[in-house]
């Protein structure tokens, strides 16, 4: 193959895995091609175009994706990295750390059958928040259980939620999540039957 062919098929490589890319940011942020437009102030049909391929995306373009949307451009571009950035850094330290609580107090409460964690749980499930003042019971227990041990599982769910406002909502997904990976192991009736009754409201 000659190199100025050769360059052609690596930049055509890289043109389907950007557009590629473009369409799974649609999907992570459950996004039309027209509100994407909308937010990054260009038409339906440019989008379209970027998407297909057709089309190769402008620095304003990129600009406006990694201000507005939060799209890491070495991940859009390269593939390197997670999808979306923080303002804060390379991660929001309080998000990650209610992640890797969730986890911790999911693994006392389905593996190591502890009550007040189970208690926890289930409070956390039906959107209740932590419970008690300072001095509660479950204030003692996120003191002793130790998160970290499912490292790993912390650093897929922040990534994969990375997106999105704080809310109760994702929360709860992450939530779900937690248990649902922990429920093979050994399940608990009570807390799938809030998990039901949550995925009812």
């Amino acid at each position: 193959m000659k190199r100025g062919s050769r360059e052609s098929a690596d930049k055509a490589e890289v043109q389907l895995a950007l557009c590629d890319r473009i369409q799974l940011v649609l999907r992570a942020l459950k996004m039309s091609q027209g509100e994407f437009a909308r937010q990054l102030e260009v038409s339906t049909g440019y989008v379209s175009e970027v998407a297909r391929g057709k089309k190769k995306p402008g620095s304003e373009f990129l600009g406006n994706l990694r201000r507005k949307l939060g799209v890491s451009i070495d991940w859009l571009i390269a593939g390197t990295g997670p999808m979306f950035y923080s303002e804060h850094g390379l991660i929001e330290p309080d998000w990650f750390e209610s992640i890797s609580m969730q986890i911790a107090t999911a693994r006392a409460a389905m593996v190591d059958q502890d009550l007040i964690a189970r208690d926890l749980l289930c409070a956390l499930a039906d959107g209740q928040g932590i419970p008690g003042g300072s001095g509660s019971r479950f204030n003692k227990l996120l003191e002793r259980i130790a998160p970290g041990e499912d490292r790993q599982l912390a650093i897929d769910l922040y990534n994969k939620h990375l997106t999105g406002a704080n809310t109760p909502e994702r929360r709860r997904d992450v939530l779900n999540e937690v248990i649902a990976y922990f429920r093979p192991r050994r399940g608990s009736d009570k807390i799938g039957a809030l998990l039901g009754q949550n995925a009812e409201k």
